[in-house]
């Protein structure tokens, strides 16, 4: 059996818009703690300003964030997209 190229086309492209306005909606929001450790760094640090993985340890060390979870906190909040690294150092996402 076989389609007509341009309904397949269609479905297709109503597929795919379908899914990207659905990205929103399946929004997962961080974890308490990761969203702690975002706060602080948002005090600490502006949008645009770059900070190393040391300094971002130790603004989240001041605030009792113990040392072992700091670098698991810093790959989520770069893997949600909410940091990103320039060269060695870091930026908070806009």
């Amino acid at each position: 059996m076989s389609f007509p190229d341009e309904l397949l086309t269609d479905r297709t492209t109503k597929l795919v818009l379908s899914t990207m306005s659905d990205r929103d909606s399946d929004y997962t929001p961080l974890p308490p703690m990761t969203e702690e450790a975002l706060s602080h760094l948002r005090t600490r640090f502006g949008s645009g300003e770059s900070f190393t993985y040391e300094q971002a340890d130790q603004v989240l060390r001041a605030h009792d964030i113990e040392a072992v979870l700091i670098d698991d906190l810093l790959e989520t909040l770069l893997l949600r997209g909410y940091l990103y690294e320039v060269g060695d150092d870091l930026r908070i996402t806009g």
